[in-house]
């Protein structure tokens, strides 16, 4: 049995595996979606990691016995190798976004939709692999248990 917050995560992975520019995005970061965070080598184009950021009291008073506001944050890196890096992150960024619209129905009965909270950049730490990326933000209301 999975807990709400993985059921949440595993919903995340199966919105953002969506991103294929055959069906319409501007990248393929679909093919390179993992709930495992790591450190993305130089040689990767693209890399999307959805993570739990935090759990907190649910924001509606209706809603604080039975469900917790989890924050998941989304990283999107893109190797800055390439001379458009900053293009293709703001690329990227959309395409996450794109992701979820419409798909509602990949979230289980009794979690609330993904709202978007916003988007900031992020810096590869020094001595890391060269890449730029950012960490899109959204909130959802997941049962306790």
């Amino acid at each position: 049995m999975s807990t709400p917050a993985w059921t949440l995560l595993t919903a995340f992975q199966t919105c953002l595996a969506r991103i294929k520019v055959a069906d319409g995005y501007h990248t393929d970061a679909g093919l390179h979606v993992t709930l495992e965070p790591r450190q993305i080598p130089q040689s990767d184009g693209l890399c999307i990691v959805p993570i739990i950021e935090s759990r907190a009291r649910a924001t509606d008073a209706a809603l604080t016995r039975s469900k917790r506001l989890v924050t998941v944050v989304v990283i999107a890196k893109v190797g800055n190798a390439r001379s458009d890096a900053q293009e293709r992150l703001q690329e990227l960024i959309d395409d996450v976004e794109r992701a979820f619209e419409q798909r509602q129905p990949d979230f289980p009965a009794g979690y609330q939709f993904p709202t978007f909270v916003e988007a900031t950049p992020v810096e590869a730490a020094e001595g890391m692999a060269a890449w730029v990326g950012a960490q899109i933000r959204f909130t959802s209301h997941i049962p306790i248990r």
